[in-house]
């Protein structure tokens, strides 16, 4: 008999009055069932004043990740009278009183093993003791998060597994679990404290639909450290939804490329974009790069034809679309040395004249002899008069610094920030109150993306119809 999958919320706060309106909120947003951690409050009396929203509502009652203290187990025992699900922790000595419902039970190992034998093992040890088993392994970084994926994949004939990574780059893994095996996929509440490194809250999971995913269907992921703020792969699944294609693009945070690159081996994704700060780095990792990449020294985007890895930017169409009102000897002040910089002077260097500042000046000096354009040291580049000024670094993505010296005014016609937040960055704001018209980074972004979504159709979904 099939289990349905289950979108579970953990809720950790530290009195019950926030435990009570994190259930509802919860439920409202569209949880199945949530997990109300007791090691977050002040003690088990405490927690027993919580035992009558299993009366209302689907109810997982869990404490410490590491053992289970017997005023705990007492009232897991209390708890399953309710009608909740309780979860304890595994140990090697674990043993579970007889009065404790194994159908209301499920078993949690967090450990830390590399040996995936001994996750296989344990999982099929403890199926017969519990409704569920649980694993949740740290892992260092998102190849070991995919290579826990793809055992995840291998158990998927497991009736009653829960299994995904924790970890700083094992935001992706979550969002994955159910079409590679997990019966349940975990996010935190909208206003939990957080449990462990990679939680997703309970909102942004839902956005890539996780319950409809499966081993069918293709994986696109964006690679890059932190993204804090990207809008792609939201952009892409509208695109995914609107014509009805089963294919998911989530995120592959990665602060090694050289890890992203080893981990694209245990994931079905063929297709692959890239963003700050592997935009250069990762050209060393492919096995082969378009000529205009190879100018620009950028990758935006990576296709896997047949196990070889080649890469090509989109980047210099996006900006040819964003700034197609540009004139031949109009001035352009680039800010920065990375792979947009790049990109931009190719796209640019026979429409307008290109001017580039940069606070690692050795740097600026040597990008702009390559590609014979003109410096200008950082502290002076506010004395100038442009037609445009666009931002390349990565400066305001914290929504609040800028780039620029705001004593000194801003005598240029239009910014365009490559900074994508949720709002106006920083540096739009105060262009903006001098007068400049902006173009939004989104606007570049949404460019950039509908050129790779179109290859991406062509190359991976036609052959396929």
């Amino acid at each position: 008999m099939s289990i349905k999958k289950k979108i579970v919320s953990t809720i950790f706060v530290k009195n019950p009055i926030d435990v009570r309106n994190e259930v509802l909120l919860s439920f409202k947003a569209g949880a199945d069932i949530v997990e109300i951690r007791i090691d977050g409050l002040k003690n088990i009396s405490v927690a027993r004043t919580l035992l009558d929203i299993p009366e209302e509502y689907p109810v997982i009652f869990s404490g410490n990740p590491t053992f289970c203290t017997l005023s705990e187990m007492k009232f897991f025992m209390e708890a399953q009278k309710k009608g909740a699900f309780v979860d304890i922790p595994y140990s090697e000595n674990l043993k579970i009183p007889h009065t404790l419902d194994k159908n209301k039970l499920i078993i949690s190992f967090y450990g830390k093993v590399e040996n995936y034998s001994f996750y296989t093992r344990l999982a099929h040890r403890l199926e017969h003791l519990a409704k569920y088993v649980k694993i949740v392994p740290y892992r260092e970084n998102f190849c070991d998060s995919a290579q826990f994926l793809k055992w995840t994949s291998r158990m998927i004939t497991h009736p009653r597994l829960i299994a995904f990574p924790s970890g700083p780059e094992s935001k992706f893994a979550k969002i994955l679990s159910p079409g590679y095996g997990s019966r349940w996929v975990y996010s935190l509440s909208p206003h939990s404290l957080k449990t462990m490194e990679g939680d997703i809250r309970l909102e942004e999971l839902l956005k890539y639909e996780p319950l409809l995913i499966s081993n069918k269907t293709e994986v696109v992921g964006l690679f890059g450290y932190p993204l804090n703020h990207t809008e792609i792969p939201e952009i892409w699944n509208r695109w995914f939804r609107d014509q009805d294609i089963d294919a998911i693009c989530v995120p592959f945070i990665c602060k090694d490329i050289q890890s992203g690159i080893a981990g694209l081996s245990y994931l079905k994704t063929k297709f692959v974009g890239v963003t700050s700060p592997h935009k250069m780095a990762i050209i060393n990792y492919l096995d082969k790069v378009s000529k205009k990449s190879q100018i620009c020294h950028s990758v935006n985007t990576i296709v896997d034809d047949d196990g070889k890895l080649f890469g090509f930017t989109t980047d210099i169409y996006a900006l040819l679309r964003c700034l197609n009102f540009v004139e031949e000897n109009d001035k352009i002040l680039i800010l920065g040395t990375g792979g947009a910089t790049r990109s931009a002077i190719y796209a640019l260097r026979r429409k307008a004249r290109i001017f580039v500042s940069s606070r690692n000046e050795t740097m600026g000096k040597e990008l702009c002899n390559y590609y014979k354009v003109d410096f200008i040291p950082w502290k002076e580049k506010e004395s100038g008069d442009y037609n445009v000024v666009l931002n390349c670094t990565a400066i305001g993505s914290d929504g609040r610094n800028i780039p620029w010296q705001k004593d000194k005014g801003f005598n240029a016609k239009y910014l365009l920030d490559m900074v994508v937040i949720k709002n106006l960055t920083p540096f739009e704001k105060f262009a903006k109150d001098k007068g400049a018209k902006i173009i939004r980074g989104k606007e570049f972004l949404y460019h950039q993306a509908k050129m790779q979504f179109r290859i991406f159709f062509s190359k991976f979904l036609k052959q396929n119809q």
